[in-house]
């Protein structure tokens, strides 16, 4: 990360900016962006693939799902699978100051992307079915199309609903394959 500070027992930031770090595991399973590390292979890697998935993102539509599915001020919020962290910078404005927002994807690229690198998200590099984060420390995950790219989608869900705080919401959103 490119900054250090503490709030409420919580540390770190990025580019300076005053916020919590994301309640990291001791075993550390994630890199957080701006770090190196081996990339791994991605299937969607290619350099145009940051652009697409930006374009593709509508933040007015992102904001109304994400109210409409319980996120609140306050919260602390994992976008799983986020990419280049559209939907993660979204969260952050919905959050505020108070909450904190963490972008998870297994492509440091993706969260290496200029818009989220320049936001209050904080982008952890790792992987959904062993997430870098401490059980039973988020509010809300948010997992939008990323079941489709699972080999097991229920060890995924479960791992994501481990970082559940016991009141927490899991919300899935993912496309229909059966019709």
């Amino acid at each position: 990360l490119y900054g250090r500070s503490c709030v409420n027992g919580l540390c770190c930031g990025l580019a300076g900016v005053d916020r919590a770090d994301p309640p990291v595991t001791t075993q550390a399973r994630g890199t957080p962006v701006g770090k190196t590390e081996r990339p791994s292979r991605y299937l969607m890697e290619h350099s145009g693939e940051g652009d697409r998935l930006e374009r593709k993102t509508d933040a007015a539509a992102s904001r109304h799902q994400l109210l409409r599915a319980g996120l609140k001020e306050s919260m602390t919020a994992l976008d799983a699978g986020a990419g280049t962290g559209a939907v993660g910078r979204v969260m952050a404005d919905i959050v505020g100051s108070t909450g904190v927002a963490i972008a998870l994807d297994r492509s440091p690229q993706r969260l290496g992307f200029a818009p989220t690198r320049q936001s209050r998200v904080v982008g952890l590099a790792g992987d959904v079915s062993q997430p870098p984060l401490a059980n039973g420390s988020i509010d809300f995950v948010w997992a939008r199309f990323l079941l489709e790219y699972a080999p097991d989608p229920l060890s995924w869900v479960r791992s994501l609903a481990q970082l559940l705080k016991q009141d927490g919401s899991l919300v899935l959103v993912d496309l229909d394959h059966a019709g």
